[in-house]
């Protein structure tokens, strides 16, 4: 028998993050709200690149994953990164400043709970490219970014 490791709450808060996400889009009172109806149209037009920034990054993850466990937090955390350049890349030329100061603030929502604690001691451009990933490419299966995520996270107990 296995024993099933418990990678703590952050998983946890990270999908909290999302349904408070989700209802705060959901509400008439919310400044949220608005923001997300001002910006869905233009942000509508680049859905399409936005997929494939978030597919591209469950799988970079994935692969972040089968670093060995002092190298994966910073694997993950280069990752994230690479989504962030990915999403501001897409909006670039065809929404407002606005449009993408609303992708910035919400991706940085999601890194509070996600990576961003650990990202500030992580993330750095020298670490990025001094790490060897595999050359196995990510789960393009995958359809969430929880499964590679907790394997990540588990390397802070290694």
């Amino acid at each position: 028998m296995h024993e099933r490791h418990d990678p703590g709450p952050m998983p946890t808060d990270f999908l909290d993050d999302i349904k408070k996400e989700i209802m705060e889009r959901c509400f008439k009172s919310s400044s949220y709200r608005d923001d997300f109806t001002k910006y869905a149209p233009c942000l509508n037009k680049v859905g399409s690149k936005f997929h494939t920034c978030v597919k591209n990054f469950i799988m970079d993850l994935d692969v972040a994953s089968r670093l060995e466990p002092r190298q994966r937090i910073t694997g993950g955390c280069c990752k994230y990164k690479k989504l962030e350049v990915c999403m501001s890349d897409a909006i670039r030329g065809t929404c407002d400043k606005g449009a993408h100061d609303f992708v910035k603030r919400l991706l940085k929502h999601y890194e509070g709970n996600m990576l961003g604690i650990l990202c500030v001691n992580h993330w750095d451009k020298a670490k990025c490219e001094a790490i060897k990933y595999d050359d196995k490419p990510g789960d393009a299966s995958l359809r969430s970014v929880i499964a590679p995520l907790i394997k990540v996270l588990e390397a802070i107990d290694a």
